[in-house]
């Protein structure tokens, strides 16, 4: 079995290009107005996962900020279906070639790996949006429960816990679930093989579930008996998960995965690592999910 756990190349590109942008910043006669030609041309030299990197953190600072003026913890909730659309089509256009007669050619991996993605991502945002999940009166109720005391989180640490946590490393990570789609750009020269097609079985599975779960909550609530008097949905999917639209979730960018396995073909990617955290991330939000509403439906 192959394995591509060297992460070292990765991190001497960052590490250079993240210099470069230091000069670039820092030179000799730089202003804020020549910010926006800057940062241009940082894309355009460096390595996509570097711009990606800088992207990320910008965007987190920038969310931060936000939470702390609009007093609301839920920013980066509101952009975790728009942005890794956005890091996906960063690394398509990376990877777009030309033939000799001047034309535009793209990877028809990454043109895969995109669309799975747009679709994940549309999907998610009509959804958020139709909850009123755009406004920014609308937060998660967990954190509240945190603000109030009613987890195992110090409510003093709270800031600390926006900031680190909530801002930066939710962003990051969200470039990071992408990786497979950086590592498909960095083999283009790999064609298509019964991987690609398996990635796109299981991703494409994955989104029918994500939407099959999505109409039974509709249609359950606006029944308004049964399951939804006693707190919880018991049929369809949920006679097997409480949350299978979590599952699905994770399951999908598990999924995606395997268009690094394909396009690398290396079976265990360093690429993988990003997932895994999403796992992780997902098991301690989710466990707090279930001790409220243990705490408000304790039948």
């Amino acid at each position: 079995m192959t394995v591509d756990m060297n992460l070292h190349p990765l991190l001497d590109r960052v590490s250079a290009d993240f210099s470069y942008a230091r000069e670039l910043c820092l030179g000799s006669g730089f202003s804020l107005s020549q910010l926006p030609a800057a940062l241009i041309e940082f894309n355009r030299v460096a390595d996509p996962f570097s711009s990606a990197l800088l992207a990320s953190l910008g965007v987190g600072i920038l969310c931060y900020i936000t939470s702390i003026v609009t007093k609301n913890h839920s920013v980066v909730d509101k952009l975790w279906s728009i942005l890794p659309v956005f890091y996906t089509w960063h690394y398509v256009w990376h990877g777009h070639l030309r033939d000799v007669y001047g034309n535009v050619v793209m990877n028809p991996r990454l043109l895969l790996i995109a669309a799975l993605v747009t679709i994940w991502g549309v999907r998610l945002t009509f959804n958020f949006w139709r909850k009123g999940g755009y406004s920014w009166t609308n937060e998660d109720y967990r954190w509240e429960a945190i603000r109030q005391g009613k987890s195992v989180f110090p409510v003093a640490l709270l800031p600390v816990l926006n900031l680190v946590f909530i801002a930066l490393y939710q962003n990051v990570l969200l470039m990071l679930i992408t990786a497979p789609v950086y590592a498909s750009w960095r083999h283009l020269g790999t064609p298509l093989r019964w991987v690609d097609a398996l990635a796109v079985l299981c991703a494409g599975t994955c989104l029918v579930i994500e939407a099959n779960e999505k109409h039974a909550r509709i249609r359950e609530h606006r029944r308004l008996t049964g399951d939804y008097n006693r707190g919880f949905l018991t049929s369809g999917l949920f006679r097997y998960s409480r949350h299978p639209n979590f599952f699905a979730e994770q399951a999908f960018w598990a999924s995606l995965y395997l268009f690094a396995v394909s396009a690398s073909g290396a079976w265990v990617h360093w690429s993988g690592l990003a997932f895994i955290q999403l796992i992780l991330l997902f098991q301690g939000s989710t466990g707090l999910t279930e001790d409220l509403a243990l705490a408000k439906y304790p039948k």
